[in-house]
């Protein structure tokens, strides 16, 4: 795999946390929203067995808890399944009542699940990436463990072949450095240094010494998927540019073209 380039029809992130996501859109590896995309918790097992039950009980209201708040890099209220151990950081507003926003965030994952399985569906090789970040307890230290899972998998998808790569960090090795093989027909293992620039940040990871990984790696296109994804891109890069909406100090501020047109002072969520 280091020496020759590998095409899969469909790649989509599992986790552990966004900066997966982050680093196949970097990659453009990453040609749609998939449910892993962006949330954190839940062990790997856990996740596999939801792809295995169709997302049983995945997301049943009851299950959610209130969880605090973010303000960056965008302002959310946090919340928490106790059934799956899923922590979801970036899907609800900050301060919005949860009976109000929680249908249209339900629907979100509801199209996303529908569209991963529609993209295996369509695929005849896929490629499932697991990261996890520094100092993690969540991930699989054993390969056959990973090799038994896997089979699971390409035994439901009998129309594709579902690759595993999967990314472990190893605090030992030199930034730089990365070590990669395959251990059968469906798992490719990884180790290189991930933490970020900033030790402490251990969910950021450090895309330097990832991005080696993937250098053989690509996505297949067709003309209408590629395009629409880069006009997707570059729309949304340009509406960041020209609309700001963050929260500092217990106020929210809203900069349109770089004025500032609103502010509030904003109340802690109780829920």
């Amino acid at each position: 795999m280091k020496e020759k380039k590998v095409k899969y029809d469909c790649i989509f992130s599992l986790g552990e946390v966004c900066f997966c996501a982050n680093y196949l859109n970097a990659l453009h590896l990453r040609k749609f929203s998939a449910p892993f995309d962006w949330i954190a918790g839940g062990t790997f097992k856990e996740r596999v067995n939801f792809l295995l039950h169709r997302f049983e009980n995945y997301f049943n209201k009851e299950d959610f808890v209130y969880h605090g708040k973010r303000e960056f890099p965008e302002p959310c209220d946090i919340y928490y399944n106790r059934r799956t151990h899923i922590v979801f950081n970036h899907d609800f507003p900050l301060n919005k009542p949860f009976d109000v926003t929680f249908p249209r965030v339900e629907g979100k994952y509801i199209r996303r699940i529908k569209r991963l399985y529609g993209f295996i569906r369509q695929s005849k090789t896929v490629l499932m990436v697991y990261m996890e970040k520094a100092e993690t307890r969540s991930g699989i230290t054993s390969d056959d463990e990973l090799c038994k899972l896997m089979e699971k998998v390409n035994h439901k998808f009998r129309n594709a072949h579902v690759d595993l790569l999967y990314i472990r960090h190893n605090p030992n090795m030199k930034d730089g450095e990365y070590d990669m093989r395959r251990i059968n027909d469906y798992v490719i293992t990884a180790e290189c240094y991930d933490k970020g620039e900033n030790e402490g940040e251990v969910a950021v990871g450090n895309f330097h010494n990832v991005r080696q990984i993937f250098k053989n790696v690509r996505c297949k296109d067709n003309l209408f998927h590629s395009s629409s994804y880069m006009i997707y891109y570059w729309l949304r890069k340009v509406y960041k540019t020209l609309y700001r909406h963050k929260v500092k100090n217990g106020e929210e501020y809203i900069r349109l073209f770089g004025i500032k047109i609103y502010r509030r002072k904003i109340e802690e969520n109780k829920e």
